[in-house]
């Protein structure tokens, strides 16, 4: 094996050779091709071998090396094995031209020879990084392959401690790279299940040859003791039953030991092996990460398999939950008039060309939209392509056309086939549209004659299903729009810069009307109130036209780079969405006419339509890769719950101990009291008459609210929300932190004054004087779970604008002098602190952009703390058990960590736009509170039984039987989600 492979064209040797020089000098085994492949072996299979057995794969980019082929096919193998790849550029080369696995990863650039050294130190550090774990894959990489290619023989498997090695290496992979490969994935799990059945074959025979060896001694003892009396035969052979039965107690005591303890590692080491999978899943198959996630925590309830759960929960956090179902490709949807139902229409028996023309079933599926399960898969009369459905706007009759001309008519609500007006004439029908009033609906028909096609659009009686009219024209509509007051018919040619204007009540067409368009438009949407058309065009951008001036509204909206297939309106009109054969859906803000967030790519093929549910919350997204995707239209995520919407930035919030109340205050001098045991309610607004509101405390009895800002601190009844008396104002600055002691006896206040003072909650009273030992303001202060000591952070240097050195201050609030010391720490300020659960360590977050932690005790420093943030840590909370740290910061990210491994505990929580400026956990670790600078306080569900509630409805499916087999090699099926159907059959 050797430490690096170099991949470089022949046109670069001189700069390879120089390059395998110095990483010789460094003590490195470098493998290149000029000196390595003996001339009498297949020279790409030995060239393989060596990238195989290559710890990183150095690849040498230039203009050179992207043209050799042989370069190509060293970079696939290399991907092939998820090795560590690096690249060296020695060219200038634009990203795109460089192959996939290469593209995203940090280059090394060596343009200049004069800078050689600082380049070359660069790869050096890149090389070193995590490096007993690059060997170590390379390693198991390696031995997978023999098994592999040994055809899987048990003897090439690992064992005993080389096993448990692996084993526990695969379970760090999630923070890694490179990644485990599937190869090295399956040969662990192999291996351990090889174990597991040795281990029972070997209890196995010890407990017979244990039998057998009792069975001989008891013979020989008979043999030799046959003269010994009758009496003292029996009195032996009782104690040997008693020596038999302790005996197989002892052996089978530790069969069970044994056997518990390999089934645990077993377990560990599979959900080690399915978070790992979930993880590499989330891209391109969320619902399988999802359901890959919950096997995982079933199998090991570990941080690692929770945090495959959390990561698979909150990505994409726009989307709500798949919808599976459909055979083929789907193309309609519509929501019921009270959003109760969703209907969606697609085709289930494709013909060759998997396309709407050859379609030989159209089929229509029902869905409960508050279980998110099919309700009803409709038996239709459409023999082909459905080309539209549409609800009508007063109930659940459900109206469905198709491509020869057949319309049925249904009562979605009863899952029935009502009515099945008269065939119209041959061709087809494009699109279908109620009128406001829902007494009428009209469906536009291409008419088929010997002499050509034309088009006509007729008019229904919505009661009676009977032909009220037919308009005629030489050209057939794909689109229809009636205004909301029903006066008005807007009608669009397919693919043509023509959009007609028809008056309803006499059928005359408007003459002037939409003459100044001249794109070719492909989709149109009328804004609920009328006043704005939107028109999809066939070059992907999206025209706003103000049909009362009958002209755009400014310049069109670029994004999509093929035509667009759907639009829709939210019901305000604020917000409008299109989708497009680009397979892209963009979300539109209609007022500032541009693009909200980033677009969304999720589906795999075209998305002919999109449509908002009537509350306008959710919208749902059709395609023909058969899926069926409901969307968030926030970007919160599943887990998260909004509990207040301040005026003003929201400094504090606090829990009670049941986790029942949450309490949030702003500088918009407001405390907020929410019920938030269920849907978060708003139960009292105070206005706190104390200025801007910094800080919020609630006693451990929960009576007792307090609260500081510009003009003090005061206190309240909680229950009956009503002020204990008038604002305490001996601070001389605002009051900017708060707690009480665990008896709630005693209230801790630190100021802008840089002064801590301590209340006797009952008299409300100062206790003693102030503690004024700090040098500058009070940003946070804590008492220790057992109230014995007082935290108390900020800065000890400063020069009035930058702190040169934080400081902590303790307090012994045993003492009658509450003796006093502090510690130097952090290189700035420190903005919070909290004590762990067990009270022997202080964790500190600063500007600095890290978190520390200390020894109560000794003031030491433990560890080297927690590092890698972006921005200066502004909040901490401990979890309850201590497992968790909870770190918010200055951009609005919240941070989980594992505080065992010292490492990210799922993706970083990212609702927030603003500062996190505090963070409390419920007393029994479900929920996790934060206040922000975005005015919001959010709840964040913690809630393991939670989370899988969650992630089924997401995944909105149990694994496939192919899936099962893959993941669980001969194991009997079982279903992941309960609620949907096992064994799914599934389009993709």
């Amino acid at each position: 094996m050797s430490d690096v492979f170099v991949s470089y064209s022949r046109s670069d040797i001189a700069f390879a050779r120089l390059l395998h020089e110095a990483l010789q000098e460094h003590n490195f085994d470098t493998w290149i091709d000029w000196q390595d492949i003996p001339p009498s072996v297949d020279w790409l299979e030995e060239v393989y071998q060596a990238i195989e057995e290559a710890d990183t794969f150095l690849f040498i980019i230039s203009k050179n090396s992207l043209d050799s082929e042989i370069c190509s096919l060293e970079i696939a193998h290399a991907a092939k094995n998820n090795k560590r790849m690096i690249p060296v550029v020695i060219d200038n080369i634009k990203a795109d031209q460089v192959p996939k696995p290469l593209r995203d990863l940090n280059w090394v650039f060596f343009k200049d020879e004069e800078e050689f050294s600082n380049a070359f130190q660069t790869l050096m550090e890149a090389i070193h990084t995590d490096y007993e774990w690059v060997k170590e894959h390379t390693r198991l990489q390696v031995r997978a392959l023999e098994w592999d290619r040994k055809g899987r023989k048990d003897g090439y498997l690992l064992r005993g401690g080389d096993l448990a090695e692996a084993e526990s290496w695969l379970a760090s992979a999630p923070e890694k790279e490179p990644r485990p490969t599937g190869l090295q994935n399956e040969y662990i799990l192999t291996s351990r299940q090889a174990a597991n059945r040795r281990q029972r074959i070997t209890l196995g025979a010890v407990a017979l040859g244990l039998v057998i060896s009792i069975a001989l001694g008891v013979a020989a003892w008979r043999q030799r003791n046959q003269a010994v009396t009758e009496s003292q035969a029996r009195a032996t052979a009782q104690a040997e039953a008693v020596s038999e039965r302790a005996t197989a107690q002892a052996a089978s005591t530790q069969a069970v030991e044994q056997k518990d303890v390999a089934e645990r590692q077993a377990r560990l080491a599979r959900a080690g092996f399915l978070s790992v999978e979930s993880f590499s899943q989330l891209e391109d198959q969320l619902d399988l990460a999802l359901l890959l996630a919950l096997e995982a925590v079933d199998q090991a309830d570990t941080m690692q398999s929770r945090s495959s759960l959390l990561s698979a929960l909150v990505y994409r956090p726009q989307f709500a939950r798949f919808f599976y179902g459909h055979q083929g490709p789907v193309s309609n949807a519509d929501f019921s008039p009270d959003g109760s139902l969703l209907a969606t229409a697609g085709c289930s028996q494709p013909g060759p060309s998997a396309g709407n023309i050859t379609c030989t079933r159209g089929e229509i599926l029902l869905w409960d939209l508050s279980k998110g399960t099919l309700s009803k898969r409709l038996e239709t009369p459409h023999p082909t392509f459905i080309s539209d459905i549409a609800f009508s706007p007063n109930d659940d009759l459900l109206v469905s056309t198709d491509w020869l001309g057949n319309i049925a008519v249904w009562d979605a609500g009863e899952q029935t086939l009502l009515a099945e007006p008269e065939p119209s004439p041959s061709g087809r029908i494009l699109d279908v549209v109620f009128t406001p009033d829902g007494e009428s609906f009209l469906t536009s028909h291409e008419v088929m004659e010997e002499h050509g096609t034309t088009g006509e659009v007729r008019i229904w009686d919505t009661e009676t299903m009977e032909l009220i009219n037919i308009v005629g024209y030489p050209n057939m509509y794909a689109n229809l729009e009636v205004t909301p007051d029903g006066k008005y018919l807007i009608a669009a040619k397919l693919d043509l810069s023509v959009i007609h204007l028809w008056d309803m009540e006499n059928w005359e067409r408007v003459q002037e009307a939409f003459s100044e368009y001249e794109s070719r438009n492909y989709q149109i949407e009328l804004s609920p109130d009328g006043d704005i058309l939107a028109l999809g065009n066939q070059n992907g951008s999206l025209q706003l036209w103000d049909m009362e001036k009958d002209q755009p509204l400014g310049q069109p909206l670029e994004g999509h780079e093929d035509y667009i297939t759907g639009l829709a309106f939210d019901p305000d009109g604020d917000v409008i969405i299109s989708s497009s054969q680009d397979q892209s859906i963009r979300l539109w803000d209609v007022q500032n006419r541009e693009l909200i967030g980033e677009p969304i790519n999720f589906h795999q093929e075209k998305v002919p339509e999109i449509a908002f549910h009537p509350q306008g919350e959710q919208f749902v997204s059709v395609s023909a890769d058969s899926l069926v995707g409901l969307w968030n239209l926030s970007s919160s995520t599943l887990i998260e719950r909004t509990l207040s919407e301040h005026s003003g930035p929201a400094w504090d919030v606090d829990l009670t101990s049941d986790g029942e109340t949450a309490v949030s205050g702003s500088v918009d001098g407001t405390l907020q009291i929410w019920e938030i045991s269920s849907e978060p309610e708003l139960r009292d607004v105070l206005q706190a008459q104390l200025g801007q509101i910094y800080c919020v405390a609630i006693s451990p009895d929960d009576r007792i609210l307090a609260a500081g800002g510009q003009e003090g601190l005061r206190l309240w009844d909680l229950r009956k929300a009503e002020s204990l008396g008038t604002a305490l104002t001996e601070h001389e600055e605002p009051v900017i932190s708060l707690d009480f002691n665990p008896d709630g006896t005693m209230l801790a206040s630190g100021g802008m004054d840089s002064r801590v003072m301590i209340w006797d909650v009952e008299s409300r009273k100062r206790m003693g004087k102030p503690l004024t030992d700090t040098h500058s303001i009070v940003p946070d202060l804590a008492f220790s779970p057992d109230g014995s000591t007082l935290a108390a952070v900020g800065c000890r240097k400063s020069n009035y604008e930058y702190c040169e050195q934080g400081e902590i201050h303790f307090w012994d609030m045993a003492s009658g002098d509450r003796d006093h010391r502090s510690i130097p720490a952090h290189a700035h300020n420190i903005w919070t602190a909290a004590f762990s659960p067990d009270g022997k360590e202080l964790a500190t977050g600063s500007v600095d952009k890290t978190v520390r932690f200390w020894d109560v005790e000794t003031g030491q420093q433990i560890g080297e703390g927690l590092g890698g943030f972006k921005s200066m840590i502004l909040s901490l909370g401990y979890s309850p058990d201590g497992s968790i740290l909870a770190s918010g910061d200055h951009q609005g990210n919240i941070v989980l960590w594992d505080l065992d491994k010292q490492q990210t505990f799922g993706p970083a929580l990212t609702s927030h736009t603003a500062d996190v400026n505090t963070l409390v956990f419920s007393e029994d670790g479900h929920q996790l509170v934060s206040a922000s600078h975005d005015g919001r306080a959010l709840v964040w569900n913690l809630s393991l039984e939670r989370w899988k509630q969650l992630a089924c409805q997401r995944a909105g499916r149990n694994l496939t039987e192919q899936e099962w087999a893959s993941y669980f090699p001969g194991e009997e099926y079982q279903t992941t989600c309960p609620a949907y159907p096992e064994k799914p059959s599934l389009k993709r």
